[in-house]
């Protein structure tokens, strides 16, 4: 560390632009002098995987001009195993209370305004573009910015809204200051280059000081030549971290405010009863932006709302070694043998255009009067080719004595130099191909899962700090969102299936218990921790747990049968709304059976209109009416079966039978009445238990009949 970074670390900054420019320019200098050779690695990185001829250099076509420069690139083929493996998996941004008040109902609305966030950028092709770049020259980035969004009439509002964006070329366009943390955040300053075209600079910075880009100019003037092209200028933010005091309050709500900040509404808390607890003088830090190029700062300081420098790095493999940083992507130590397995492929193509022919050896004699014939012959291909014989060497015919074959030592070398190229990377096949004459793979499926894990080991580095950087990129966006979403406002959340819903944050509500005003989803309100979660892409997941649910519901006599298929159905990729639409039904249907409850929206829906309730009391009165003619005829019965009865005691067998069927009838009318909802009264259970006696009386009677006919 040179004596200018102690000077950072210590906070010391200019205050005017012209100081804040030469501290600008002083400090690029810095960074470029410790990573201008790594960064150049990585840019040839780069062009050798995915640039035509980029595996051949200048050198190598001056000392080998008769050697046809071939490319047979394998190291592409590995960067694109990576990204396809990258593609599939899906690492999440979640969000955790982690104090001070803060509570997982608000945590859960940072997870949707992020995925919200996420859909509005485009997150997936940001997210592949980042990766892209890092696994082929090991640098990659991504930045925040926020904008104001338009009402519905195109007209901008006062509320904010956060975006995240690829930074291009970030081998060449992302800098930071001396740094101990893989995320940069606690480095002091960030660069973030690009050029712009002469012609367009002076259309967009009219006022500038500087529009001479001559070499004479800015040398007389000890302008840095570097910044400035032929044909383009050299363009830069300049963001910094300045050290500030902040006072600090602890409100009786629970929550913590900048006083400075909130100086204006402290009057109208204290009427609503919110006060302050207690207050304090804390180091705090204030970020900058500045926008500059060799000459001048182009444009008023802009102050980020954050506190956190809202540019994010992504790198691919780093190893520090005696105090200096090496960083490279996946191919950097494969080049050598790529490069020698496409001088050896290339060898081998000279070799056998080269080689001569597989030759007919012929006597004069021999030709003599089929000259034309057979210097066509591999030309017409004639199945008959005529020849003579000659006096001389009667026993002699035409012969072949088979090409030269290819030395099979540059074959087995250009082998070695395959594999040495899939060592290099450590991207190998994750399963083996099946052997000649089968169609299937017959190991175990656990098995080719463990070997498909060996082979993406290679990857796992470059995975893991992919996983570092999108969390570093949620810490920018929890830091940043309670300070721009500040106001009471309706915001989008999405929930990770996609679906998504409108909520109100900071808004004051009075409590139903205390009388007091408090602030509903106060996402200013304690602390939130930042972790991610890897795993497959949401559709994937989608399919695996719908095959899951299915295979525990096959058997029909399991409880899962009666418990999944709302799951299931909702699991399943059907087209159009058709999932959506029948996984209502089904829940509708589960939820009256009493199988499962209803979510507070679905017992809102599910209340009945007054339409509903009419029709309802209307079935009731008709129930009830049927009801009442069951119990009139169940009477009926009843007194016909005491008659039966007495008949009976006369020994009368027909009217015997008559009782038994009466009180049949009678119980059959009751269970009626039960199977219709309505539950037994007393006078119900009496009359089934006279019932049951009257039988019993009868039966009797019947089978002292019966014992008397004997």
């Amino acid at each position: 560390m040179n004596a200018d970074d102690v000077k950072d670390k210590q906070g010391i900054a200019a205050k005017g632009d012209g100081d804040i420019h030469a501290e600008a320019i002083k400090r690029f200098s810095n960074v470029m002098t410790r990573e201008r050779e790594q960064r150049q690695l990585g840019v040839e990185d780069a062009k050798f995987a995915q640039t035509q001829d980029g595996q051949w250099n200048d050198e190598e076509e001056d000392t080998s001009p008769d050697v046809p420069k071939y490319t047979f690139n394998l190291v592409s083929a590995a960067v694109d195993t990576v990204i396809g493996d990258q593609r599939q998996n899906d690492i999440s941004i979640r969000v955790r209370p982690n104090g001070g008040g803060a509570d997982k109902d608000d945590a859960d609305i940072f997870n949707g305004i992020i995925k919200s966030i996420q859909a509005e950028s485009d997150f997936d092709s940001v997210d592949d573009a980042v990766f892209d770049e890092t696994l082929n020259s090991g640098y990659g980035g991504y930045r925040v910015i926020t904008e104001f969004t338009n009402d519905d009439v195109g007209i901008n509002s006062f509320d904010q809204v956060a975006k995240i964006e690829a930074i291009d070329s970030a081998v060449t366009s992302l800098y930071f200051g001396p740094s101990k943390r893989y995320d940069k955040a606690d480095s002091l300053y960030a660069f973030l280059i690009w050029d712009e075209e002469i012609a367009d600079f002076k259309a967009m910075y009219p006022d500038a000081t500087v529009t001479d880009f001559s070499s004479e100019y800015l040398t007389e003037n000890s302008i840095d030549t570097g910044w400035f092209g032929e044909n383009s200028i050299r363009m830069a933010e300049y963001w910094r971290k300045i050290p500030v005091k902040r006072k600090i309050a602890l409100l009786n709500d629970g929550r913590v405010i900048d006083i400075e900040d909130e100086k204006a509404v402290l009057d109208e808390l204290a009427q609503a009863g919110i006060e302050i607890v207690r207050q304090r003088e804390i180091d705090d830090w204030q970020i900058e932006r500045y926008v500059m190029n060799g000459a001048e700062i182009l444009k008023p300081v802009e102050k980020w709302a954050g506190k956190i420098i809202p540019l994010v790095p992504e790198y691919g493999k780093i190893t520090n070694i005696e105090g200096k940083q090496y960083v490279r992507g996946l191919i950097r130590f494969a080049k050598d043998a790529q490069r020698v397995y496409n001088y050896l492929r290339s060898t081998i193509v000279a070799t056998v255009a080269k080689a001569p022919k597989d030759i007919h050896w012929l006597t004069p004699a021999m030709v003599k009067g089929h000259t034309e014939r057979i210097e066509r012959m591999n030309i017409d291909d004639s199945p008959v080719q005529l020849f003579n014989i000659d006096p001389e060497n009667p026993n002699m015919t035409p012969t072949r004595t088979g090409a030269p074959a290819i030395q099979q030592s540059l074959i087995e070398a250009a082998q070695t130099a395959k594999l040495d190229v899939q060592m290099a990377t450590g991207i190998t096949p994750g399963t083996a191909q099946p052997s000649a004459g089968t169609d299937i793979d017959r190991r175990s499926g656990k098995a080719i899962e463990a070997q498909a894990r060996r082979g993406d080991n290679g990857a796992y580095t470059f995975m893991s700090n992919h996983a570092l950087s999108i969390q570093a990129l949620g810490n920018v966006l929890v830091d940043l969102i309670p300070r721009i979403y500040d106001s009471t406002r309706q915001v989008r959340i999405m929930r990770q299936d996609g679906e998504t819903e409108e909520v109100v944050i900071n808004q004051t509500v009075k409590d139903q218990n205390t009388g007091e005003d408090v602030i509903v989803n106060d996402l200013s309100k304690g602390r939130y921790a930042v972790t991610v979660d890897v795993g497959p892409a949401f559709a994937t997941q989608r399919t695996e747990a719908a095959d899951r649910l299915i295979k525990l519901s096959e058997n029909p006599d399991s409880p899962y049968a009666k418990l999944t298929p709302d799951l299931i159905v909702k699991f399943l990729d059907l087209p159009g709304d058709a999932s959506d639409e029948l996984h209502k039904r089904l829940r509708g249907m589960m939820i009256r059976e009493g199988i499962i409850s209803p979510t507070e929206e679905e017992a809102e829906e599910l209340q009945p209109t007054e339409a509903q309730i009419a029709q309802q009391q209307q079935q009731q009165a008709r129930e009830q009416a049927e009801i009442d003619l069951i119990m009139a005829q169940a009477m009926q019965l009843k007194g016909q079966a005491n008659k039966s009865i007495s008949d009976a005691e006369n020994k009368d067998v027909d009217s015997n039978k008559k009782a038994t069927e009466a009180f049949e009838s009678l119980i059959n009318a009751l269970t009626k009445k039960q199977e219709m909802g309505y539950q037994l009264t007393i006078e119900d259970s009496n009359l089934i238990a006279d019932a049951m006696v009257l039988i019993e009386d009868s039966a009797d009677v019947l089978l002292e009949q019966g014992n008397q006919v004997q």
